[in-house]
Parts: structure tokens; sequence; C-alpha cells
């Protein structure tokens, strides 16, 4: 089991979605920040799981509310990663959340 939590960092490893709301939607290899954990009975399962709100994504600021997404589309950002992306923000800096 993971210990996630606020501010992680975490890594795409399954952007399949059955979504019906618009976009915008995780990508397969992107670096994602978590903003928020919820937990959310997945009916399937019979269990609550965690799922993310993501920095990354934009927040609806009328509903005020964001796509969530559930902690299996995720694995944590290894150490020897975090250095590679610091490298590549110097080059092109990360975009300020929506």
């Amino acid at each position: 089991m993971i210990d996630w939590y606020v501010g992680q960092r975490v890594v795409c490893i399954n952007d399949k979605t059955e979504e019906t709301e618009p976009g915008p939607y995780v990508v397969r290899g992107r670096i994602y920040t978590i903003r928020q954990i919820l937990m959310e009975m997945d009916w399937n399962r019979g269990e609550e799981t965690p799922t993310f709100i993501l920095e990354e994504l934009p927040i609806n600021p009328v509903a005020n509310w964001g796509l969530g997404y559930d902690a299996d589309h995720f694995r944590p950002l290894r150490d020897d990663e975090v250095e590679v992306d610091e490298k590549i923000e110097r080059i092109v800096p990360r975009k300020e959340p929506v």
C-alpha cells in the first residue's frame, strides 16, 4: 500500500478514462502534483479508494470542482526522476496551476 499525500508528485501510468465531462484529462507519462485526496466508493471493488484532484488540471470556477482520478492511475515520482524533472524545469519552466 502506498502512503499518498497532498503535494506529492506522481507519474500517470494509465490515462484511460470513462469520464464524460470535458477535459483536460491526464496524459500517460506526465508528472502531476496531488492537490487533494478524496476517498470515494469504487462499486466494482466494493471498497473506498483514494481519488486525486491534481494541481495541473483546472478547477471549474462555477461548480468549484475538478476531475478526480483513482490512485491506480499513478505511481509516485522516484527520486532519480525528480532530479531529471528539476533539470528540465530549469530549461522549460513549469506553468502555474490554474
